[in-house]
């Protein structure tokens, strides 16, 4: 799986040219990438090669093809201890520290929050809806403000993850498209 991560991102890139064509360039403002496991990948011996097959930083491989801008998941309390709060917070000044724009991506959740999984976190699972929103705005408002804090403010922030079907269930869950129950 190391192999797999270490050409990872020279294949993508290889594959996916990132450099918009001339009718794009004026209408492509964002031009972005999730590098949301890349600090992880990294602390575990994984090596990023451009596409002349250099060793180099993923940031530098990535703005080199075109991307001005990042997104960072945020997970509430993951097992992994990556995602969460402070590895967002240290990898978000890498991120400003190469001039990128920065999304977080907030899946209010302890691990993925996708359209067959929106988990609450386990913090919160006693939570009723009224609670929810609360813990919502509390946990938005605190990433966000310590990100500004350390002078890291987010350039846009992702409400929620793939949330077509609702999020934090049961509460939260979107039923036939009737956001009303």
């Amino acid at each position: 799986m190391a192999v797999l991560r270490r050409v990872a991102l020279a294949a993508l890139l290889a594959l996916v040219p990132l450099t918009p064509t001339p009718a794009d360039a004026a209408t492509l403002s964002m031009r972005g990438a999730d590098i949301s496991s890349v600090q992880r990948s990294l602390d575990l011996g994984a090596t990023y090669y451009n596409a002349s097959g250099t060793a180099a930083n993923p940031l530098d491989i990535l703005t080199g093809a075109g991307v001005n801008y990042v997104r960072l998941r945020v997970w509430n309390n993951p097992a992994s201890g990556y995602n969460n709060k402070a590895k967002v917070l240290a990898y978000a000044k890498t991120v400003k520290a190469k001039g990128l724009g920065l999304m977080i991506d907030f899946h209010y959740s302890d691990t993925w929050a996708d359209p067959g999984k929106q988990y609450k976190p386990a913090a919160w699972t006693s939570h009723g809806i009224g609670r929810l929103q609360t813990d919502v705005y509390d946990y938005t408002y605190d990433v966000c403000t310590a990100l500004k804090a350390q002078g890291t403010t987010p350039d846009s922030v992702q409400i929620g993850n793939e949330i077509n079907v609702g999020m934090l269930w049961n509460d939260g869950r979107v039923v036939n498209n009737d956001f009303t129950t």
